[in-house]
């Protein structure tokens, strides 16, 4: 263990209160009226193997909620890779959206917005060091690999900042889905999460 690493470890809890405290302070966009969604680390002493970042979803609660959309993913997700005890993040803690007359349409974020996003992201990664970062959707895909799509890209893992990352579909995309497209994509992300899980246990091995 480096010295690095070994004062993560002694200090997780006081680095997390401190990132935490941080984050509380993000700029959200004036339109935004929902509360912060802050980032979940249920870890008693605040260490983690495993950042889990997904995309924005409106109106989301926390993701422990059994009512929250990704409940079920998280429940097959959990059978080998343990949700509770590590870090769970929306890539944003708020939905970018525009209204056109008296109807909101939800989009991506914009550059600035990526940019700030971003900036809180690598310093979670940065306090945690975690061994793998799990991506659920495209944003979350695009704060790490600007050049991709989760179309093309999820279901590989890469690295970035030496750090491996692995990215899946959203809820977000597989709910806009419809008939057999639906159903495949549900099949391609419980096979992802397999991959996923095989390659968390590789890693724990040689831990």
């Amino acid at each position: 263990m480096t010295l690095l690493n070994e004062a993560r470890s002694k200090h997780a809890e006081r680095i997390w209160n401190e990132y935490l405290k941080n984050y509380k302070q993000y700029p959200v966009p004036e339109y935004v009226k929902q509360n912060l969604l802050l980032p979940i680390n249920s870890e008693p002493e605040k260490r983690s193997d495993i950042i889990i970042i997904k995309d924005p979803y409106p109106e989301s609660t926390s993701v422990f909620d059994k009512d929250h959309v990704y409940a079920s993913v998280f429940k097959v997700l959990n059978k080998n890779i343990p949700i509770k005890g590590n870090t769970v993040i929306d890539c944003l803690p708020y939905t970018p959206f525009v209204t056109i007359g008296d109807k909101i349409k939800y989009r991506a974020p914009n550059l600035e917005e990526q940019e700030i996003a971003r900036r809180y992201l690598y310093e979670l990664i940065d306090c945690v060091n975690p061994k793998l970062i799990i991506l659920f959707g495209n944003i979350s895909l695009h704060m790490f690999k600007e050049d991709s799509t989760i179309l093309k890209d999820r279901g590989t893992a890469f690295t970035n900042m030496g750090h491996l990352f692995f990215p899946m579909y959203s809820v977000n995309y597989i709910k806009k889905l419809e008939g057999e497209m639906k159903k495949e994509a549900e099949s391609i992300l419980i096979k992802d999460i397999e991959t996923c899980s095989a390659l968390y246990k590789e890693i724990m091995e040689e831990k």
